[in-house]
């Protein structure tokens, strides 16, 4: 797992806001092969559509001469950004309301899937057909990072190939405490019953190589054993943290950096998604569940010195209109204190960057 290092910096990230095909061609003979799990997919139903309106804004465009790999770039989609449970609101559906779920297309082609939130659903019906070995790294296994496992269509495909990885545990495997969850009474189907070809490994405590990527974990704040992930393609660092508390206990502008949780996996990253769920109101009453404030979640950012900024792991009770007010908010105090105002933004589902 992740230990300290010298201070590394990556390329821009681009916020690229069109529909998170996550480039998959879908076919939806899968999704039609499981009505009663998947139903009608709505706008996730694996048609393309890149001309769907989205009044999108960007973030400046990296030039491309500086694209490592013949232009090739690290894609990160998002498919849920919610924190706790889904949302159905109508007035939230501007920024989404399915739970943690982001994809990673690697430099290499290679396809990453961080956590299994109900945005999962989604991003397997645009997969359908897709053939790519699939690895889905779990930061934890709270429910609302797992409860769209079994939603997930390529799992129903006895030619895909699809790896889970999640936090190590000496005493029980990963599988077995997945199935504790996703079997019987809880589940009309059990993680037994999935035709994929699928394997169950926890992350080593070392780095280790996915694709063209070199990815390292560390446990971060949290209730329950709870990693946080850094990846590295070339230049392009991601940093993935959604559910984290840095500042108990910790004074994240004066601490030294090894005391503060995070830290190591963060340091100079092209991107850092990062938990930011609550206000310094709602923070009064929540305090030491294992989530962060929008603030503290900035003063992250600051120290480990980010690029970009991805706020993350939104509160359910958080409409549209709040998190239009809370990005105002962040995007005004980080420009105070850290220069460019684009530079932190709150995540939104379809979501599309590149680093």
């Amino acid at each position: 797992m992740a230990g300290d290092r010298p201070g590394r910096r990556g390329g821009q990230a681009a916020r690229d806001r069109r529909p998170a095909d996550d480039g998959a061609q879908a076919e939806p003979a899968v999704a039609r092969a499981l009505p009663h799990l998947h139903g009608h997919a709505g706008r996730g139903d694996g048609r393309d559509q890149r001309a769907a309106p989205d009044g999108s804004r960007r973030l400046p465009r990296r030039p491309r001469g500086l694209l490592a790999l013949e232009g090739r770039v690290v894609r990160v989609s998002f498919w849920g950004v919610r924190g706790s449970v889904p949302v159905a609101d109508r007035a939230a559906l501007g920024y989404g309301g399915n739970t943690s779920c982001v994809a990673v297309r690697l430099r290499d082609g290679s396809r990453l899937v961080l956590d299994a939130g109900t945005g999962i659903r989604d991003l397997g019906l645009a997969l359908a057909g897709v053939r790519d070995e699939i690895h889905i790294l779990l930061t934890h296994l709270h429910l609302d990072h797992i409860m769209g496992l079994l939603f997930f269509a390529p799992l129903f495909d006895p030619q895909s190939r699809v790896t889970v990885w999640g936090p190590p545990d000496p005493s029980v495997g990963l599988r077995r405490r997945l199935a504790r969850y996703l079997s019987a009474p809880l589940s009309p189907i059990e993680i037994r019953e999935l035709p994929a070809q699928m394997e169950f490994r926890m992350v080593p405590s070392e780095s280790f190589r996915l694709g063209s990527a070199e990815i390292e974990a560390a446990l971060v704040n949290h209730r329950g054993p709870t990693l946080g992930y850094r990846v590295t393609d070339g230049d392009a660092v991601l940093a993935y943290i959604p559910d984290h508390e840095p500042a108990l206990g910790q004074n994240l502008e004066r601490d030294a950096p090894e005391w503060i949780s995070g830290w190591a996996l963060a340091c100079t990253a092209s991107l850092l998604i990062h938990d930011a769920q609550y206000t310094a109101e709602e923070y009064e009453g929540t305090r030491g569940w294992g989530h962060s404030t929008v603030h503290d979640a900035l003063a992250f950012a600051r120290r480990v010195e980010a690029e970009r900024v991805a706020l993350f792991h939104h509160d359910p009770t958080h409409d549209d209109a709040r998190l239009d007010a809370i990005a105002a908010e962040a995007a005004q105090a980080w420009s105070a204190r850290a220069g460019d105002a684009s530079a932190v933004f709150v995540s939104r589902e379809r979501d599309v960057l590149e680093l």
